[in-house]
């Protein structure tokens, strides 16, 4: 499993959010009506919770928002994959060489670990230290995509929108991970 470039902050986010949603569920039994659950988007949260609703247990809710992650970033995928190809011309190839590189393998661990994750919960899914390890680093997969491009100064819309769609339900995986249940989701 690589995960690169992975700052800091980045890296412990999702652990926070994780802790946070530990925290939140000792309140309530809704993880995704779980305050620390509002930051995300009122859209993508409707959506995500249009994908877990009926869910029996935290397992078939987390596999359906992984499902779900993976059928909305197919398409973002493959403009990701083609960025190195759109920059502008003053763009220097060393630069488009990383780029390439780097969100392509980022792209590749964000995959392996949402299969794996899935994986794991076909197996009878146990929410330890090792699950969550998996779950952290499909959420931080993305983003030694987003520092080559912050290093050159450069934005994309494409990797903007891919990273955003994978946090929401990065967030919301981690919700679901730290509720006590979910009926009332």
């Amino acid at each position: 499993m690589a995960v690169n470039h992975i700052s800091f902050s980045h890296a412990f986010l999702p652990i926070t959010v994780f802790l946070l949603a530990v925290i939140s569920s000792k309140t309530a039994d809704a993880a995704i009506n779980s305050p620390f659950c509002s930051r995300v988007d009122p859209q993508r949260k409707q959506l995500c919770n249009t994908v877990v609703n009926g869910a029996p247990t935290r397992e078939v809710a987390l596999a359906n928002v992984l499902n779900a992650v993976k059928k909305e970033t197919a398409p973002v995928a493959q403009e990701i994959a083609n960025l190195p190809n759109t920059l502008p011309g003053s763009v220097g190839k060393e630069v488009k060489g990383l780029l390439r590189e780097d969100c392509n393998r980022n792209l590749d661990s964000f995959n392996y670990n949402i299969a794996r994750i899935l994986e794991i919960l076909e197996n009878g899914a146990t929410f330890d230290d090792n699950f969550l390890t998996w779950l952290n680093a499909m959420a931080t997969s993305l983003h030694g995509c987003i520092d080559v491009l912050e290093m050159n100064e450069l934005k994309s819309p494409q990797v903007q929108k891919y990273v955003d769609i994978a946090t929401d339900y990065s967030t919301v995986s981690f919700c679901i991970v730290g509720a006590r249940n979910i009926t009332k989701m």
